[in-house]
């Protein structure tokens, strides 16, 4: 916990320096001086060549975990980007892998300058003899704040005379730079870097420039060199703005075309489906058919058995009759006895003698069987090879950058592929016209001709996009006059005259309106203005249908998807403050210590349940916040949802298991449990469906019934890249379409639909170390644990503003009632102070009737008004 006090402190000398400092130091962000894998402020900051930085032992640790199980690893991935980072020396130890890494002196030099301005600086002489002085004096030489008396001592020594020095309040109103020290050669001691080598990018001392670099043209002084390059720097940022403009572009057309291929794979399964059911109904009513006329059979032959069985039935009974009669007259009759029955019974003798003899001579025996028919095994044989085939077309898709390119140049890099239309450059060679007809100059860009005297090559561009309905905001253009070649191309004459092949993108060939340039660039702004990684939403609604709002507002609503180009657009109004309504105290007459609130929520009868991690406890308080009762758990529990009206759901880390507990006043039973498979965190629920989040490996979000069937595990977006570090808590929105995630190791609020498909990601400014986070209609509201407050955005991404900042201490967990008009807001923190300490603040929220609204109906306060 002392750590991350002290990364707190860290985060809030940004807010000191604008009291202390007149330099400005707000486009400093924490994020750039924080290692992206432990969050806190770089320790022997190492650049990788994708130029992400992290703490040494961070990414020495890194790099061992990730190749533990690679045989004869010689790179490993960015831990942010994923870039494949090449090791220096692949047979060393990757132990060492990390020590062959620059060192990033600029953010280690900024992280020491900013903290000479923002804060109270120690005396660094002293501090190496576990002294405790304050400085007062900054040494631009040494690079060192001194207190008095080391300053006394400094001045004395004979190297350090002549050294200009400087009051620390003086230093703390000039740039950052005026502090930076000379770099020092990492080859030859006591050298400086005062020398820049523009044919090798390098920056060097004398020592480097006369013994390697001696015979290079264009050796300057760093500060000459440095006056050149600063005026590319705005070119630099401008192109890198229009790169990543046009990257995200690409990846939306890719976005879409994955929902394509995705719903074009779900109508070839469907009709997969079809076939096999088709068949199956062919069977179904072949075998009715053979059933009922094998039941035919067997009645028929069954009705004869029972024929003859009942036959032999009955003249067994008469014989056995006969039998004993005669005997018993024989023995015990008298002779008139003897004589009238033995002419009887001579008489059915003979009848039944008779009968027998001539049922058996039509006795039979019956087998059934069934023969297939011989063209059921070629079928069958067929089936079995191939019932059908696929069938895969591409089509090129065109995505230009949306900012105007010269006609004249060549934009993307040149095609060197000699084998690709070598007739085209044959006849180009011999037949080439320029474009300023003859005489013009071969440094103009010329257009092939071909031997066949058609005319110059068209380029036609279509108005409409041609290409599948499916693919949306894509383009294809049609390229007459090429050979077999699809893709367009100019020539363009190098220096020495010889003609270079390359792929363009011009202004006259993909002509891009103004006004949509303008509006992009408009949005871009404004979206970059309120968060700092924020990607844009790939697919929305249009409105339709009908659906009750509120009061006596009807509006037609069904949540039908649209294109990528055509989002709706949350209006953004300015968020009005919550006030407070009141506090309670958490901790009960049993618990021994102060309680660790890290879970709330609001029952639907107006109940609170509170987490309480220390003491093992599930708390109920009732609508009044007064204590009715408490249950102990085997392990800690983490965060809560209602999931049903009177029944809860609890994370236990621990036990890697979620436990259903039901709530009736004042009672709290377990109703049952399941495993999740993982470390369990934040909890959400929405239709029947249980959202936890994961941190193993891969963290994760996974969707769950409350029978523990997991439906699906969120660990990628769309295109394979992890989404989540380590995912803390989780909201569903109001339909449950879309969940709002609160990453606790990259600081930043994550939206992904439930299918897995990202939506955008934030990282404000205003919010450090984001917690709970809870959605009611258009907004999603956050807790800022060491910005001590509670923002709010749209459910687009976009920035509103703080719900709360005053009155709060280390918000953790936030909660909202069914009405959405009351917003609990747990503290939790060591260092809260002890009035703070075991205090639930409720909130009255000034909700306008719009924030009820889902973002899929957001552009209906504009059909209203």
């Amino acid at each position: 916990m002392d750590e991350e006090e002290d990364t707190r402190k860290m985060s809030a000398t940004y807010v000191r320096s604008t009291k202390e400092s007149t330099v400005d130091l707000s486009d400093i962000t924490e994020e750039f001086l924080t290692c992206p894998i432990c969050t806190e402020e770089f320790a022997d900051p190492r650049m990788l060549p994708c130029l992400h930085s992290f703490c040494h032992h961070c990414i020495s640790d890194y790099i061992v975990e990730n190749t533990r199980e690679v045989k004869s690893a010689k790179s490993f991935a960015c831990p942010v980007c994923q870039a494949n980072a090449d090791a220096a020396n692949p047979t060393n130890s990757v132990q060492t892998w990390a020590d062959d890494l620059p060192v990033n002196n600029f953010i280690f030099g900024l992280i020491d300058a900013i903290q000479l301005r923002t804060g109270e600086r120690q005396c660094d002489p002293c501090k190496k003899m576990d002294k405790s002085n304050m400085a007062t004096i900054w040494c631009h030489q040494c690079g060192e704040a001194m207190c008095d008396s080391c300053t006394g001592l400094h001045n004395s020594m004979k190297y350090s005379t002549g050294h200009i020095t400087s009051d620390i309040d003086e230093v703390k109103q000039t740039p950052v730079k005026t502090t930076q020290l000379r770099l020092q050669c990492p080859k030859h001691e006591a050298k400086f870097l005062d020398y820049y080598c523009s044919d090798h990018g390098e920056v060097l001392c004398t020592s480097c420039v006369t013994s390697s670099h001696r015979d290079c043209k264009s050796v300057q002084f760093v500060s000459e060199a440095a006056t050149t390059l600063k005026h590319d720097g705005k070119y630099i940022l401008d192109n890198l703005s229009k790169i990543t403009e046009w990257s995200v572009r690409v990846m939306e057309n890719r976005k879409q075309c994955l929902k394509d291929i995705q719903g074009a794979a779900d109508s070839v399964k469907d009709q997969i489906k079809s076939i096999r059911n088709r068949v199956n109904a062919i069977l179904d009513i072949q075998e009715k058919k053979m059933i009922a006329e094998l039941k035919q059979h067997e009645l028929e032959e069954a009705e004869q058995f029972e024929k003859e069985k009942n036959r032999c039935k009955e003249i067994i009974s008469i014989t056995r009759n006969a039998n004993a009669l005669l005997k018993n007259s024989l023995k015990h009759g008298t002779d008139t006895d003897v004589l009238s029955c033995m002419a009887k019974i001579k008489a059915a003798t003979r009848k039944h003698e008779k009968e027998v003899r001539d049922l058996c001579k039509s006795l039979n025996t019956v087998q059934i069987e069934f023969r297939e028919d011989d063209s059921i095994n070629e079928m069958l044989a067929r089936l079995a090879e191939e019932v059908g085939h696929f069938s895969v077309s591409r089509q090129t898709v065109n995505i230009p950058p949306s900012y105007h390119v010269r006609a004249d140049t060549i934009f993307i890099t040149q095609n060197e592929d000699d084998d690709e239309d070598d007739d085209v450059e044959h006849n180009m060679s011999k037949n080439s016209t320029p474009f300023g007809g003859k005489g013009s100059s071969a440094s103009k860009i010329s257009k092939p001709s071909h031997s066949t005297n058609k005319g110059p090559n068209s380029v036609r561009t279509s108005g409409k996009s041609s290409v599948d309905s499916k693919r949306r905001g894509s383009q294809n253009h049609n390229f007459k006059g090429q050979g077999h070649s699809s893709k367009p191309f100019l020539y363009s004459a190098s220096a020495r005259g010889s003609l270079k092949k390359g792929k363009i993108y011009s202004s006259q060939l993909l002509p891009i309106p103004s006004s949509r340039m303008k509006e992009d660039s408009d949005k871009t702004q404004e979206t970059s203005s309120e968060s700092t990684n924020c990607s844009p939403q790939p697919s929305a609604y249009r409105l339709s249908g009908t659906t009750r709002i509120s009061g006596d507002i009807s509006a037609r609503v069904n949540y039908t998807p649209i294109s990528p180009g055509k989002l709706p657009t949350v209006r953004k109004r300015a968020i009005k403050r919550a006030l407070p309504d009141t506090t309670f105290v958490a901790r009960t007459p049993n618990d021994r210590d102060n309680a660790c609130l890290t879970g709330a929520t609001f029952l639907s009868d107006g109940k609170i349940v509170l987490v309480d991690q220390v003491h093992r406890k599930i708390k109920l308080y009732d609508d009044m916040q007064r204590w009715v009762s408490e249950k102990v758990l085997s392990a800690r529990p983490y965060d809560i949802t209602e999931i049903a009206p009177f029944e809860i759901a609890v994370t236990i880390p621990k036990e890697k298991r979620v436990l259903l507990l039901y709530v009736r006043d004042p009672e709290i039973s377990v109703s049952s449990s399941f495993q999740t498979g993982s470390k369990c965190w934040g909890i959400s629920s929405s239709q029947g469906t249980i959202a936890v989040s994961c941190y193993t490996a891969p963290p994760c979000v996974k969707l769950m019934t409350r029978d523990g069937r997991e439906i699906k595990t969120i660990n990628a977006d769309q295109y394979g890249h992890q989404l989540f570090f380590f995912p803390e808590y989780v909201a569903f929105d109001n339909i449950g379409e879309t969940l709002y995630v609160t990453d606790r190791y990259k600081k930043s609020v994550i939206s992904v639909t439930v299918r897995g498909e990202k939506r955008w990601e934030s990282k404000p400014h205003s919010l450090k170390a984001p917690r709970g986070i809870t959605v009611h209609g258009t907004r999603v509201y956050i807790a800022g644990s060491r910005s001590h407050n509670i923002c709010a955005m749209t459910t687009m991404g976009e920035m509103l503003g703080d719900l709360i900042k005053q009155n709060l201490s280390s918000p953790h967990k936030v909660c909202l009632n069914s009405q959405g008009d009351t917003m609990l807001v747990t503290q939790h923190a060591v260092t809260l102070i002890p009035v703070e300490k075991n205090t639930v603040k409720l909130f009255k929220l000034q909700n306008d009737w719009r924030d009820n609204f889902t973002d899929t109906d957001s552009k209906i306060s504009d059909i209203i008004e």
